[in-house]
């Protein structure tokens, strides 16, 4: 979680934030580039969301945060929603399925619906919200992991779903 009394004073005022332990990913810049920029190697707010859509952005990307050091200042009502959300439809069957995990240097899965079984590239971290997303979706039965160092949380993966790697 965030700590507010780390936030870094490149972010402008207002209720979201980035604090020092931003590592650079770039997860929020690409998920929100309306609110999140690049300052001094690390990601700031140089933009407070002032639409629904921006809000969404913005709290979708603190979901993704593989460090957790993005943060707001009140307590966000609409969370549940937005966990809700993912994985985030990007087109046809292919999913983002955001939850970015330190322990894989924060890279991106995916979710592919498939009618032969549904695949997991990459693993996110495990959540719950995530994982009974997956599972509404029908499950995961193939897991693809595209780097050997970068696998965060893909034994819990293959444990709940029983995948194959």
């Amino acid at each position: 979680m965030a700590k507010f009394k780390l936030r870094r004073s490149q972010n402008v005022s207002g209720n979201f934030y980035v604090d020092e332990t931003c590592i650079d990913c770039d997860t929020c810049r690409w998920m929100a580039p309306e609110v999140f920029k690049r300052e001094n190697e690390q990601s700031a707010v140089y933009h407070q969301p002032a639409t629904q859509i921006e809000q969404e952005h913005a709290l979708q990307a603190l979901l993704s945060c593989p460090t957790a050091s993005i943060g707001s200042v009140e307590k966000p009502s609409e969370i549940v929603k937005i966990q809700q959300m993912f994985p985030l439809l990007i087109e046809d069957n292919v999913y983002h399925c955001g939850y970015h995990a330190k322990a894989s240097f924060a890279a991106t899965s995916y979710f592919i619906q498939y009618p032969q079984g549904n695949i997991l590239v990459d693993s996110p971290r495990f959540t719950p919200a995530l994982v009974k997303r997956l599972e509404e979706l029908g499950g995961i039965r193939w897991m693809y992991l595209t780097h050997q160092d970068d696998v965060a949380d893909h034994q819990k993966f293959h444990d709940h779903f029983g995948c194959d790697r």
